[in-house]
């Protein structure tokens, strides 16, 4: 058994000759001494190890946070976009209503993606005069003589300044019949200007070229512009050449924002660049 109460004497002899010093420590002191340095040293690695837990946790939790608020800003983009798809068909659906298509048309359609264009709705829409469509009002009068024609009437001034995308006669992927006009890019909203002085003819909206405008220049030739954001220019107004007549847009069956822009001689489409200036 251990005596408790024993001491454990320390005596200190220095080297020069000075008196020496004696220290008498209990044992059960020194013993709890050492216990409790061992117990301070054993909190402290604890502690050590849960500092580095608690961090390590910490910076998990930061990271799964931004991970998190990356997932729903996703989310509510896929939402966004999911609302956008179900407008997309609602309006669809509800075209194919007012068209009169059968579910089998409507299969058919979607089947040769969305080639086949849809009956004319224009004599459908309050907007349009009731009877006509983008074919009939362009004139099928005599065949377009220069002489004695004044320059504002022929088709010289371009509608939008842009980039060509689309020529005329050209080939396009999915189309059955060669591109019937030029396609002219640019911004979203860009005035478009009438390329002749002439009479509206045609105001609306088209399933294909979205929302049109037709001027007929009162000698053999007309002009079509496609795919319109907004219209300036209602049926029966006088325009004078290089007046803004609408904006640029990309409704109808269109990929981006750009014009579709003819000229039709005695109704029968011709290459623009024939009119069009430098």
């Amino acid at each position: 058994m251990v005596d408790w109460k024993r001491a454990i004497q320390i005596i200190i002899i220095p080297d020069n000759g000075e008196r020496t010093y004696h220290l008498r420590v209990q044992r059960g002191l020194i013993i709890a001494a050492g216990v409790l340095l061992a117990v301070m040293v054993v909190l402290f690695l604890y502690m050590a190890v849960i500092h580095k837990s608690l961090l390590s946790r910490a910076m998990k939790a930061d990271r799964l946070n931004r991970e998190n608020a990356v997932l729903r800003t996703q989310a509510l983009k896929i939402a966004e976009l999911e609302g956008e798809l179900a407008q997309l068909g609602a309006s669809r659906q509800y075209l194919c209503e007012l068209a009169g298509l059968s579910v089998e048309e409507r299969r058919r359609n979607e089947d040769q993606g969305g080639e086949q264009a849809l009956p004319s709705l224009l004599p459908e829409l309050p907007m349009m005069q009731a009877g006509f469509t983008v074919g009939d009002v362009l004139p099928a009068t005599a065949a377009f003589d220069t002489v004695g024609v004044q320059t504002s009437s022929v088709p010289t001034v371009w509608p939008v300044r842009g980039w060509i995308t689309a020529e005329f006669d050209e080939e396009l992927p999915g189309r059955e019949r060669p591109h019937r006009g030029l396609d002219i890019a640019a911004s979203q909203g860009t005035p478009i200007l009438a390329a002749a002085e002439g009479l509206v003819t045609l105001s609306g909206w088209d399933p294909n070229l979205g929302l049109v405008v037709v001027v007929d220049h009162q000698n053999g030739l007309s002009t079509l512009y496609g795919h319109c954001s907004q219209i300036l220019a209602q049926v029966g107004d006088s325009v004078e050449q290089g007046q803004a007549i609408a904006h640029l847009g990309n409704t109808g069956r269109s990929s981006a924002p750009h014009l579709h822009f003819e000229v039709r001689e005695s109704g029968v489409a011709v290459d623009p660049r024939v009119y069009l200036g430098p």
